[in-house]
């Protein structure tokens, strides 16, 4: 999602981007770079060659088809949402450093007091779910990253 506002204060696009922008433009801006950033968005956006299912109990996601489902449910997810999915799914069990994870889910580097990742990893919790015991899917590791929990 590319955020297109008048307000182009530096807090305003902080709060853009922990809402979960991808990306965040203040008008008036030139046309150009406005489809140059929708193109980035775009090329972000299509999934990178990779296997066709991945599947961890009851949490099934096909990131060729962009398609996530618990207990056969679908789920829609944003294209931050699906990559930091797919990079948790790949390596479960296995803590990921949140430089790595926002490389990965957000093509960017995390910058100082940058939560954006975070909100995002709670938006994705919110949306997946616990296991069905109850357990968190997803496993914060203070200061470290996060991981998927099988």
């Amino acid at each position: 999602m590319v955020m297109l506002s008048a307000r182009g204060e530096p807090l305003d696009r902080i709060l853009g981007l922990e809402l979960g922008a991808d990306d965040y433009l203040a008008k008036p801006c030139d046309p150009r770079e406005l489809t140059a950033r929708l193109r980035a968005v775009l090329r972000r956006s299509h999934p990178v060659a990779s296997s066709s299912q991945l599947e961890l109990g009851d949490l099934t996601f096909s990131p060729m088809r962009g398609v996530v489902s618990v207990d056969e449910k679908e789920l829609t997810l944003t294209v931050s949402e699906s990559r930091l999915l797919e990079a948790l799914m790949r390596q479960p069990g296995e803590p990921l450093d949140k430089q790595e994870l926002a490389q990965l889910a957000l093509g960017r580097k995390l910058t100082l007091y940058d939560r954006s990742l975070d909100m995002h990893v709670s938006n994705l919790r919110k949306k997946i779910g616990p296991h069905s015991d109850g357990r968190p899917r997803i496993v914060a590791l203070r200061s470290r990253g996060y991981y998927y929990a099988l």
